[in-house]
């Protein structure tokens, strides 16, 4: 068991890279939060864990519905919008940069930056921030700075680590790193229905395990992707059954998935404010098993 952080620290450190599929499956959670109207807030590759062969998204006890005010102390992977920056004087005639994250109305848009962080960090092989060592990601003062001042140049820099002739892949990155939040993708499902999803992105293959891995890094050996499940998601009115995406055949879309459900979760106002799935179990996190099923819970 362990998280996506240390995954992708070990990978690079063996000349692997992050896998394609894992990043659709965890982005289809990210999704089944948001068509419930739920924004996780703490998104990144911290809260997202994997246990044997199940993908889970963890951290949703402080998620907000949409609209909320977010927490500021809360998270790492802030988006643009979150993040004040303030130009001081300091001793010697120098100047020192203050920056500070604010609350925000909790969007999609915000989730979906930090799904962007995730990505870029997959597909690039390197992180957005730098962080030193494992559990240890960059939240200084110049960090989280650099983010409060990113700008199309900012992005530019960030997409030359990415190989010019994968173009689907840094499509993919300018569409979920995009500075402006209105200009920013707002949707999870436009975002799963990227080619970058659907075989348009360059890959390559692990040598030990033979699974199939994103390769949008300077370097990487183009190989076709293979097809996996997509799936549909659950409306609203469904928000009080626990859901089980079943997935069709390799060519489906997202709309074209089989959906079944049990009676097992309820929706429930956290005492906070937010909201969230419950179940007895006490569990929180949101599971997707091997691209065919998915569990949404909100641990009590």
């Amino acid at each position: 068991d362990t998280t996506a952080e240390n995954l992708m620290l070990d990978m690079r450190k063996s000349g692997k890279i992050f896998p394609a599929k894992a990043l659709k499956r965890i982005g289809i959670s990210l999704l089944h939060m948001h068509e419930h109207g739920i924004v996780h807030c703490d998104f990144g590759t911290h809260n997202i864990g994997k246990f044997g062969s199940r993908w889970k998204l963890l951290g949703v006890g402080g998620s907000v519905a949409i609209g909320d005010p977010t927490d500021p102390d809360r998270g790492f992977y802030h988006p643009p919008e979150a993040v004040v920056v303030e130009s001081k004087r300091a001793p010697l005639g120098k100047k020192a940069i203050s920056a500070s994250v604010i609350s925000v109305p909790a969007q999609t848009t915000y989730d979906i930056w930090a799904y962007g962080v995730v990505a870029y960090e997959a597909i690039a092989g390197l992180p957005l921030s730098p962080y030193a060592c494992r559990g240890k990601r960059a939240m200084s003062q110049v960090e989280v700075g650099k983010i409060g001042r990113w700008d199309e140049n900012s992005l530019k820099k960030a997409l030359k680590h990415i190989d010019e002739a994968n173009e689907v892949a840094r499509s993919l990155i300018r569409m979920l790193l995009h500075y402006d939040p209105e200009k920013r993708v707002n949707s999870m499902r436009d975002v799963l229905e990227h080619p970058f999803f659907s075989g348009g992105a360059d890959e390559r293959k692990s040598r030990r395990s033979g699974e199939s891995y994103t390769s949008g890094a300077r370097g990487g050996s183009p190989r076709k992707q293979s097809s996996s499940r997509m799936t549909r998601h659950a409306a609203p009115s469904q928000l009080h059954s626990r859901s089980k995406l079943t997935g069709t055949s390799s060519t489906s879309s997202l709309k074209s998935a089989r959906l079944e459900t049990d009676r097992s979760f309820k929706k429930e106002n956290i005492a906070n404010g937010s909201y969230g799935l419950h179940s007895g179990e006490g569990k929180s996190f949101i599971a997707v098993n091997g691209g065919e099923g998915l569990a949404l819970s909100k641990g009590g």
